[in-house]
């Protein structure tokens, strides 16, 4: 269980500083619900990027890991828009208390403004498959579905702004 626990604390801190460095990061008014949801052609923000990059890979992914996660990363990239222009959905985290309390629709909806008012599509990665039936119903279309040997299918998704 001890490291599950240190995978989760080093990832979900890679997460939140790439989405804090982007401008990316969203809490609820009420603190129920965050995201992390960023333009995705932002560009590296020099050692302090790098540095979380290298922990993640020291502390999470390890060194024998890599090459097939950077292999997953190209094809994953491959699938994006080349120019980069778009908003690239990484997180959405609710309480139950958040749930009840609509917190997630407040979230949902100021990312979807912010789609609009930019004019940029969003795009999303899910292996859950409770998460890919609920984006669907926010308007998400799957444009790609990528079944891994031995593991889960990957679902992309994109929402168009409206």
């Amino acid at each position: 269980m001890k490291i599950v626990n240190e995978f989760s604390n080093y990832h979900t801190s890679y997460a939140f500083e790439t989405g804090i460095t982007r401008n990316g990061v969203f809490l609820s008014d009420d603190r129920q619900c965050t995201a992390i949801c960023y333009r995705y052609n932002f560009k590296k923000d020099g050692f302090k990027d790098y540095w979380n990059q290298l922990l993640l890979v020291l502390n999470c992914i390890g060194i024998s890991n890599l090459s097939s996660v950077l292999k997953r990363e190209a094809y994953i990239n491959k699938l994006r828009p080349k120019d980069g222009q778009f908003l690239y959905f990484w997180f959405f985290g609710a309480t139950q208390r958040g749930i009840k309390m609509r917190s997630v629709y407040e979230l949902k909806k100021h990312i979807f403004d912010l789609s609009k008012n930019l004019n940029l599509p969003i795009y999303l990665e899910t292996s859950v498959p409770k998460n890919q039936k609920i984006y669907q119903r926010f308007g998400f279309e799957i444009y790609h579905t990528w079944g891994q040997r031995e593991q889960t299918t990957l679902w992309f998704m994109k929402r168009e702004p409206r």
